[in-house]
C-alpha cells in the first residue's frame, strides 16, 4: 500500500484518500481507462496530445490501474479519439470513452 502511495504522489495521480469532489463533464472531455499504475504523467499527456490540444487531465488512482480524464480544446479533437474505443500508451492498450453520452459517436464505433 506505501509503494502504491508512493507511486501515486511521485506520478501527481489523484487517489481516494487526496481526491476532491472534481468531476469534468463535457462534450470535449473524455475518459481513458485501465492505465498501468507505473504509467507516469507525463507519458499519458505525451500521448494523448497526439490527438489535440489537452485543456485539463486529471487522473485519479483506481485499485492498481489509473483513470484519465481529459478535456481538449475542441469537440473533433474528443470525438477523433473516442472513436478508436482504445489506444496504446507506451505498450499497453487503454479503453476510451466520452464524459458525456453522444449517440452518433457510439454508433459510429467499429
Amino acid at each position: 500500500m506505501k509503494k502504491t502511495a508512493s507511486l501515486a504522489e511521485e506520478n501527481e495521480i489523484i487517489t481516494n484518500i487526496n481526491i476532491k469532489k472534481q468531476r469534468i463533464h463535457s462534450d470535449q472531455a473524455v475518459v481513458i481507462k485501465e492505465i498501468f499504475i507505473d504509467m507516469s504523467k507525463k507519458m499519458i499527456i505525451t500521448v494523448v496530445s497526439e490527438f489535440g490540444e489537452i485543456k485539463l487531465i486529471k487522473i485519479q488512482l483506481i485499485g492498481m490501474w489509473q483513470k484519465a480524464v481529459v478535456k481538449f480544446t475542441k469537440l473533433s479533437q474528443a470525438k477523433q479519439l473516442v472513436v478508436k474505443w482504445s489506444f496504446l500508451i507506451g505498450k499497453d492498450s487503454v479503453h476510451v470513452v466520452m464524459t458525456v453520452k453522444d449517440h452518433d459517436t457510439w454508433a459510429s464505433r467499429n
